[in-house]
């Protein structure tokens, strides 16, 4: 068995291969497998049950990770509602001084702008301009997610769920890797690695906008819209969200 873990940035990914590996009883395996190269060599000798994860996208790493290549590989797909996501990425890229459009403003108010097009054409800080963002946004959300759900057995999960039902979570996902474990050991897994654990000690809502776990809880982009912005994302997004069970009008994907 190759167990996969594929995610789009900003949506639980350490949270939920430091579980995977504590389950599997192996370390997860800490490379960067953004090149093709890479990546092949690495799932052609990795032993079975050492979790192998990163950020793959499907025009890049499409032939390598492929079950009709390699039987044995099973991947997860982790993912988040993308406009969370977004606020996500932007507050760390502010704490690092990275490119924004204009960093004397919040994460929130970014992510509103960029999400209306309110940035479209117009040159940032930095001088970079992005022509359509909800283009680019769309792109991202196809090549991280959708199109591995369409094309190849993957099984998606959600940070909402990993947040929400952790338990439940890490039990469905060995189940789709086969290594099925009692219940009672994932309930010990889940208490020694959560927010608290990885934050430093923080309780989900307590902010950092510093840190790698900045505040663990799920639906903040809600309060950064006005009712009279639904219909732009609804007409910029909802096609692309839909395809994960997302909505820009609910905060959660629906009840399963």
């Amino acid at each position: 068995m190759i167990p996969i873990l594929s995610s789009i940035p900003r949506s639980g990914t350490h949270y939920l291969k430091s579980m995977i590996s504590a389950a599997l009883g192996t370390p997860p395996l800490e490379k960067d497998l953004s090149a093709p190269d890479d990546l092949l060599t690495v799932v052609s000798g990795t032993p079975g049950d050492q979790l192998i994860y990163g950020h793959f996208r499907f025009s890049q790493h499409a032939a390598i990770l492929d079950e009709k290549r390699y039987p044995g590989l099973r991947m997860v797909l982790l993912t988040r509602h993308p406009f969370d996501r977004l606020i996500s990425q932007i507050a760390l890229t502010k704490s690092l001084n990275g490119p924004l459009p204009d960093p004397g403003h919040s994460p929130r108010r970014l992510a509103r702008d960029l999400l209306l097009g309110n940035w479209d054409g117009r040159a940032w800080s930095s001088g970079y301009v992005v022509q359509d963002f909800a283009a680019w946004h769309n792109f991202l959300i196809r090549d991280l997610v959708t199109d591995w759900c369409d094309n190849r057995r993957c099984l998606l999960v959600r940070y909402e769920e990993l947040i929400t039902r952790p338990v439940d979570t890490l039990a469905m996902v060995l189940e789709f890797y086969r290594n099925i474990k009692p219940r009672v050991e994932l309930v010990e897994i889940t208490k020694g690695i959560n927010f608290r654990s990885l934050s430093g000690g923080r309780s989900p809502g307590q902010l950092d906008s510093t840190l790698h776990y900045r505040q663990g809880i799920v639906g903040e982009w809600h309060g950064i819209f006005l009712p009279a912005d639904l219909e732009v994302l609804k007409e910029k997004y909802e096609a692309s969200l839909s395809k994960m069970a997302y909505s820009v009008l609910t905060a959660h994907p629906p009840p399963k």
